[in-house]
């Protein structure tokens, strides 16, 4: 009964702590007797009369009360002496430091108590994206001589002003108007991983604490989080590379994620877990985290892109789904079932089906002979999407956005005369109503489109890639280039249009993407519908999940086709759209007739072609 009386007073914890060697500065300051303690990591706190030790030190982490100080002690000896004396101890009542709390000290501007630390290197700004306010502060203090320690800060309205006391639980995470609307995210450990990552444009996040656990309500800072932002999101683990604890066998920075990672398993919608695992990151340096690695290749004077390159190669073309490959496929299971993994419909029903072109993660070739009207075809199928409310990205590579909005207002009006300037010319009253009518569509449909002359530069491979993410990590579900042969000529295409190839495919996937490439055959009046006949090196056909070919018809021709609502019937038509390579569906081999109407400009999908 004594014995637990004496877990309610704080001068019997202190008394058995200096009997155990600890060395008591204050009880705010104490160094360890657990363990060696160059610096005092451990304190002493008070939870509801009942009064405990804590070490902070990563590879301690002693936690308990004068009982447990004790208990330890016995299996343990004297290491140091204390520096106060036992009789001053041994007095009752609250210790010194604890006799009148005192109230934190307010600043009025957030400057200002930036200002009130001499040794503060950096500052990091936790802004709620809805209000812009800073609703957190974290001070990083690194007093000469001594480890780095980090201060976190709040505005207290009680108290009138900025104080260093943290605010109220779940604590936000860092970066959230970035995180908000990017599709892929990178949880890393600390805000300075996070901006070095932000330096070469991905998008990252941290939660306020780094991996430590709190000896107040015993939780680790990933549970003291508020997760929400990420609902939905793909998202890379990215842990520190900590070195094993021996007293724990375990690793912080890999805990302390997997921590993260249970957060994130509640949200709804669910995120995709991507692992990166630091062992599998080539010469990563113990304790070597996401800031470490940007700065080792920064120093090689490397621009933004082959930075965000190189993090892409060596780090998140490593990572694994979380759970490994059964549950990835459990998961894509359950998505395709939930309707959140499907195929994109083009305005061709059979064409949908018979491609599944528009799956998430996959890349589209779609070759067209010179006059078959490929940009009318590809201009209806991306306004259909656009309409259908599909976040979609052009890049056209011939033409301006003005020749490219004038064949779209061409279909909307259902009349070809409009991209004739001698018609236009003599008919200049119908071709203002047409625009005014249509005009909020095509400032709409314009956002979507980047185009030939927006930039002096023809783009290389290189330049497309970084503009191909940058519109999948701003969202969009559709990537088009028009023509991929229309960038710049390569040394060794043979290797160059490979590397492309591969790269748009990891960023399809990472991103739940579909990229179409069109491209015309290698020579002009050969058309046999083969894949060595296509434009770009093998790759092109090699590495791509679907490729259709659409020809021009001499003079119309009479089939036999299947519409798809039961039976055959007997259609004239001038297009034939062959579906050379399907990865996802069961139409390769299979010739679709379509009709091309000169007066609107559109496609009309006839039916599959009866072969002989």
């Amino acid at each position: 009964m004594i014995e637990n009386q004496e877990c309610f007073d704080p001068q019997a914890l202190l008394a058995a702590l200096a009997e155990a060697g600890a060395e008591i500065h204050s009880p705010s300051k104490i160094r360890c007797p657990f363990h060696d303690d160059t610096n005092p990591s451990a304190s002493i706190y008070e939870e509801g009369g009942h009064w405990r030790f804590k070490c902070f030190a990563a590879n301690c982490g002693f936690l308990g009360d004068v009982l447990d100080v004790r208990r330890q002690q016995a299996g343990g000896g004297n290491r140091l002496g204390s520096a106060f004396n036992r009789q001053t101890l041994l007095k009752p009542g609250a210790p010194m430091g604890y006799d009148t709390p005192r109230p934190p000290k307010p600043y009025l501007t957030l400057e200002a108590l930036v200002q009130s630390e001499p040794n503060c290197k950096e500052h990091y700004r936790y802004t709620d994206p809805e209000t812009g306010t800073v609703d957190m502060l974290v001070l990083r203090i690194e007093p000469p001589g001594e480890k780095k320690r980090f201060v976190q800060c709040h505005f207290s309205a009680e108290y009138a002003g900025w104080i260093k006391k943290h605010p109220p639980l779940p604590f936000p995470i860092y970066n959230r108007k970035r995180v908000l609307t990017a599709k892929v995210v990178i949880v890393v450990e600390g805000e300075k991983c996070v901006h070095a990552l932000q330096s070469i444009g991905m998008v990252a996040t941290t939660c306020p604490g780094g991996a430590r656990r709190s000896f107040k309500t015993n939780k680790g800072t990933a549970e003291e989080a508020d997760w929400r932002p990420l609902a939905g999101k793909i998202v890379f683990l990215w842990p520190d590379n900590d070195v094993v604890d021996p007293k724990t066998g375990k690793r912080g920075g890999v805990e302390h994620m997997r921590a993260v990672a249970a957060e994130l398993a509640q949200l709804e919608p669910p995120c995709k877990l991507m692992w990166i695992d630091p062992d599998a990151i080539a010469n990563n340096p113990p304790k070597g985290d996401a800031a470490d690695f940007v700065a080792r290749f920064a120093g090689q004077n490397r621009s933004e892109e082959d930075l965000r390159d190189q993090v892409v190669l060596e780090v998140l073309d490593k990572a694994v789904p979380l759970g490994g490959p059964a549950q990835s496929l459990e998961q894509l299971i359950e998505d395709t079932i939930a309707g959140k993994r499907t195929s994109i419909e083009w305005p061709w029903r059979q064409f949908t089906i018979l491609t599944q072109a528009l799956l998430p993660g996959t890349v589209t070739i779609f070759c067209g002979e010179p006059g078959s009207g490929k940009s009318f075809m590809l201009l209806q199928a991306m306004f259909h999407l656009f309409e259908n409310g599909v976040p979609l990205a052009m890049y056209m590579l011939e033409d301006g956005i003005d020749i490219h909005l004038l064949r779209v207002l061409a279909q909307l009006s259902n009349k070809s005369d409009i991209t004739n300037a001698s018609w236009v010319k003599d008919n200049g009253p119908f071709i203002q109503s047409c625009l005014s009518i249509h005009k909020t569509v095509l400032d709409q449909f314009s956002r979507c489109l980047t185009a030939e002359g927006e930039s002096n530069d023809i783009p290389t491979y290189a330049m497309l890639l970084n503009w191909i993410e940058k519109k999948m990590q701003a969202g969009a579900r559709v990537v088009v280039v028009d023509p991929i042969t229309a960038a710049s000529p390569a040394e060794k295409p043979w290797v160059e249009d490979k590397n492309f190839l591969l790269a748009v495919k990891r960023l399809a996937v990472r991103f739940g993407s579909s990229i179409i490439l069109t491209t015309h055959p290698k020579k002009q009046g050969r058309s046999n519908n083969h894949l060595d006949d296509l434009a770009g090196g093998a790759g092109f056909a090699r590495f791509t999940h679907t490729i259709v070919w659409l020809k021009r018809l001499d003079k119309p021709e009479t089939s036999t086709v299947y519409p798809g609502w039961g039976g055959s019937i007997s259609v004239k038509h001038n297009r034939i759209l062959h579906i050379v390579k399907t990865r996802n569906a069961q139409g390769a081999g299979v010739d679709l007739a379509f009709s091309f109407s000169t007066e609107s400009l559109k496609f009309k999908e006839e039916g599959i072609i009866e072969k002989d």
